[in-house]
């Protein structure tokens, strides 16, 4: 088991950053990809917020959840959409 939040708080803030190898090296120490932060925003949920479509694209080929929703109500697709990131 991961000790602490901090390890959850990197892989939230690589990926609102769009840091895909930060991402990945999270993963790789064992961090689960649909982990919520604070905010109940997932990897995934802030990657699309924040317009990493290519850090979308690594999310979804780690197996990410595309069908969590936030604490507002949204899926990931919706606010990639949003942000015009899927195209």
């Amino acid at each position: 088991m991961l000790s602490g939040s901090i390890t959850m708080k990197d892989i939230h803030s690589a990926a609102k950053r769009g840091k895909i190898n930060e991402v990945a090296q999270e993963l790789i120490r064992g961090v689960y990809v649909d982990t919520f932060d604070d905010g109940e925003y997932t990897p995934l949920r802030l990657a699309c917020r924040e317009g990493h479509a290519k850090l979308v694209e690594v999310l979804l080929n780690k197996g990410t959840q595309v069908n969590l929703c936030d604490t507002e109500g949204f899926h990931a697709l919706e606010i990639a959409c949003t942000k015009r990131c899927c195209g």
